[in-house]
């Protein structure tokens, strides 16, 4: 097999882990996981219960809720409640490869988080959990793909792994880059930003007001 069609392969047939807050998750989050998907992988959408570096989010039970609500109708995306409060390389991760261990697994996450994640601890171990690609999208309308590998500190052990499974998710969309906290902010004139259902669901469950 040609080294194009091995990396197409790679890329087409693969589950994507999507990690995050989601506080909510809105047309951005869906988008990138669209594409990070590629014609025939699957997005494996992972909110996190108590994020490390972030306080006073939303219920748990509600992001979960409203993931299921924004991935109805995609059959390619699956929302995971994972057993652990805090997502760690060790046990999340391999957690994941022992629910899916039919494909090669990659980690899609943005730039801003592709900034210090050298500094995870077990960072240097990512690929013997079973992530073979790291997949960095762009939170700025100028970001290119030269930035994401600047992203990764080369002053870390980790950095060559990390480089080794560099992908670049580069394609642009003005959803992309809207965060959920700008979205919360200005809900009342974002909601377009929002699948409807997830929408509905914050107005009947006053979220965010």
């Amino acid at each position: 097999m040609s080294d194009f069609l091995e990396s197409w392969n790679k890329i087409a047939n693969r589950h994507v882990v999507f990690a995050g807050v989601f506080d909510p998750v809105h047309i951005g989050h869906i988008e990138t996981a669209r594409r990070a998907a590629g014609p025939s992988g699957t997005v494996l959408f992972l909110p996190e219960k108590k994020p490390w570096h972030k306080h006073g989010q939303t219920d748990y039970e509600h992001r979960l809720n409203m993931l299921k609500i924004a991935t109805e109708g995609h059959p390619n995306m699956k929302v995971l409640d994972s057993p652990y409060e805090r997502h760690m390389i060790d046990t999340t991760f391999a957690w994941v490869k022992e629910q899916y261990p039919d494909k090669p697994l990659a980690f899609l996450v943005g730039s801003d988080v592709a900034s210090y994640m050298h500094k995870w601890d077990g960072i240097e171990r990512i690929k013997d959990v079973g992530i073979e690609q790291l997949i960095v999208s762009a939170r700025d309308l100028d970001a290119a793909p030269s930035t994401h590998k600047r992203q990764l500190k080369p002053d870390h052990k980790s950095y060559q792994e990390l480089r080794n499974i560099l992908d670049i998710a580069s394609e642009q969309s003005s959803h992309v880059y809207m965060s959920s906290s700008y979205i919360r902010e200005d809900l009342h004139h974002r909601h377009t930003s929002l699948p409807q259902g997830v929408y509905d669901y914050i107005k009947q469950h006053n979220l965010y007001s």
